[in-house]
């Protein structure tokens, strides 16, 4: 899935840098890439054109992505105090621990 996306990426990348350039015409790449039909069509959509299931599905995935996006960058966010904590063995010699090291750092 991530391939297909890298090289559709890729693909109007390079499509509107030839755009960009001029060194391709409009209308060349609108029979290559489609892009030109896909947003007349969207542009000439009417409001009952979406009907209410439409838009009820769209507004749960909608809330379901802000959830999930929200619960992402919560994770991300740094927590000082779980990422080392001191530990003392039998003979007294302490020693910092990292949270996903396998390695004690002597102090």
């Amino acid at each position: 899935m991530v391939f297909v996306l890298a090289c559709a990426l890729v693909f109007y990348g390079a499509v509107l840098a030839l755009l960009a350039f001029q060194l391709v015409s409009a209308d060349t790449l609108n029979d290559v890439s489609a892009s030109r039909t896909a947003s007349d069509y969207l542009a000439g959509l009417q409001e009952g054109d979406i009907g209410d299931t439409l838009r009820l599905v769209a507004g749960i995935a909608g809330a379901i992505a802000f959830l999930l996006f929200a619960y992402l960058a919560f994770k991300q966010l740094p927590r000082p105090y779980l990422a080392r904590h001191q530990s003392s063995s039998p003979t007294g010699a302490t020693a910092t621990y990292h949270q996903d090291a396998f390695l004690a750092i002597p102090r």
